[in-house]
């Protein structure tokens, strides 16, 4: 009787033994599993174990054990399949980054709002409204995850607007980015994780100059200020790559020690080195100078480099001679020699500010603003010849051929014309025309610069129309104005005349007789004769 006890005792343990080991196996192949619930019955922790599954029945599964409401699109998750191996004991969070890493690779993504997750495509996410953060370029402000969000970076150094097109090719085919020129900043809409990826190499980007920048105006004595500042520009540019890597390790001299190396490289004939940094060179043709922006360290290694550069090309020197048709030769050597070095003949003074920017005006005019005068110029006339002879630099007689055309200029054709005059007082009238013609001032501004001077010339539009000079002379015996001008005034003066030469009323001879009751009328005429004696009135007569 015992012994049958026995055996079913151990009958009964074997069976138990035997479930629980079934049970046991049974939870160790089931894919998806919760590992622990709270004390109200939720599932925190789950175990994942499985190399193919579809994401359709794993987001099922998922919104049944948790507190979780996931919507998606039937045609977005169907027939997409995926693994998630050993992940053991995780939790829902932990679970969620999974997931949204997998969906990258079917171009999906999760987006999480409190207990709701929306499983859609990153084209329909970046018009979602999500997240939005405005920070520094400092990839520790930047969420480590795969939610998307957008990014507003603002940058210091760096140009925003030339970052785009750089930084494109790093992002999701989906993503979004383009430049604030206001705020100098980046808006970036992607995957919160490569945004971060982004930020860390606008990091190093927006570092900025470790030396302040400094401006310097080297004028140039020789060379043309467009050339010189080109050819610095090209060398500069072809080693942009090996300075960026030099100055990521490299440390940077200082101004005092850029300046004893310069002078030793001086001395001892080798080359110079320009230092990495922002180098920039701008020419200012006006003036034949350049602008230099640098470090002061570089500033030094530049201003060398112009030095040697900067020199009087003696070799080049040429000797033209221009031969003048119409003008005389002393008189445009000296306008040339205002026009090119701003001095006059007379005085040997510099011009002032005032007159050299009247200058740069008329030269303007003439297309010669873009144009710089190279090196020194001579310049000479003989009387004989009617020449004008010019020492200069080769690149500079372009200009001054264009200056002597401007000034070797025609005279206009002279004709003249003698006006009768009816009423009007030959004599009279001429002096009033010619301070009419003249301004006025005839002689009195030969000491004002030439460009002054034209300043004030009468044009088509202005004051009578008049060109050129008028030669007016009187004819007393025939009462009549002879007059040699240019034929293109002609038809202003004849209009001019003819409102002058004009019969005034109270000038006009009458004649009325008058009878006198009392007084003698002899008496009477010499009283009235000797009031109006010598008023060209007229005579009383008996």
């Amino acid at each position: 009787m015992q012994g049958q006890k026995f055996l079913i005792i151990s009958l009964l343990c074997f069976g138990l033994l035997i479930a629980a080991v079934v049970d046991l196996q049974a939870q160790q192949q089931q894919p998806m599993r919760v590992a622990q619930t709270d004390e109200q019955g939720r599932a925190i922790r789950f175990d994942f174990n499985f190399t193919s599954q579809e994401l359709k029945g794993v987001l099922e599964w998922l919104s049944r054990e948790t507190d979780l409401t996931i919507i998606a699109s039937e045609n977005d998750i169907r027939d997409k399949q995926f693994s998630l191996i050993n992940l053991r004991n995780v939790t829902i969070e932990e679970v969620v980054e999974q997931i949204k890493t997998v969906l990258t690779q079917y171009d999906l993504t999760l987006i999480q709002t409190d207990s709701t997750l929306l499983v859609t495509t990153f084209t329909r996410a970046m018009r979602t409204k999500g997240i939005v953060k405005s920070i520094t370029p400092d990839p520790d402000l930047v969420d480590m995850t795969d939610e998307i969000q957008t990014y507003i970076i603002r940058l210091t150094n760096v140009v925003a607007s030339e970052q785009v097109e750089r930084l494109k090719p790093l992002l999701n085919s989906q993503a979004h980015i383009f430049a604030d020129t206001a705020t100098n900043s980046l808006v970036i809409t992607d995957v919160s994780s490569n945004i971060q990826r982004i930020v860390r190499i606008l990091q190093v980007a927006d570092e900025g100059e470790r030396f302040p920048l400094k401006i310097l105006i080297v004028p140039l004595a020789y060379a043309d200020a467009n050339s010189l500042a080109q050819a610095l520009t090209n060398i500069l540019q072809e080693g942009e790559g090996r300075d960026e890597r030099q100055s990521e390790g490299g440390a940077r001299i200082t101004a005092e020690e850029a300046r004893t190396a310069a002078e030793q490289m001086r001395t001892e004939g080798t080359g110079y080195e320009v230092l990495d940094g922002t180098i920039k060179i701008i020419p200012e043709t006006n003036s034949n100078s350049l602008i230099l922006k640098a470090s002061e360290a570089n500033l030094i290694f530049l201003q060398e480099i112009v030095k040697e550069l900067d020199v009087s090309p003696t070799s080049q020197t040429q000797i033209r001679t221009f031969r003048l048709q119409y003008a005389a030769a002393e008189d445009v050597a000296t306008t040339l020699r205002e026009v090119l070095t701003g001095e006059s003949q007379d005085n040997r003074r510099r011009m002032d500010a005032w007159d050299r920017a009247r200058l740069r005006n008329w030269q303007r005019e003439q297309g010669m603003d873009q144009e710089g005068l190279v090196g020194v110029i001579n310049v000479s006339h003989n009387a004989r010849l009617n020449i004008i002879v010019v020492s200069s630099d080769p690149r500079n007689f372009s200009i001054i051929e264009k200056v002597l055309q401007e000034l070797d200029q025609a005279e206009t054709q002279e004709e003249i014309k003698l006006y009768f005059l009816k009423f009007a007082d030959a004599e009279t009238l001429v002096p009033s025309l010619q301070d009419l013609f003249e301004g006025g001032s005839a002689g009195r501004d030969r000491d004002r610069p030439w460009w002054d001077r034209r300043r004030d010339e009468p044009t088509e539009n202005g004051g009578f129309g008049v060109q050129g000079e008028v030669h007016l002379v009187a004819d007393v015996r025939l009462n009549a104005i002879m007059i040699s001008t240019s034929s293109q005034n002609f038809e202003t003066i004849d209009s001019l005349i003819a409102k002058l030469d004009v019969n005034m009323p109270d000038q006009e001879w009458g004649t009325r007789v008058y009878k006198l009751r009392y007084a003698d009328a002899e008496n009477i005429a010499a009283i009235i004769n000797n009031v109006y004696q010598g008023g060209g009135t007229g005579n009383i007569e008996l």
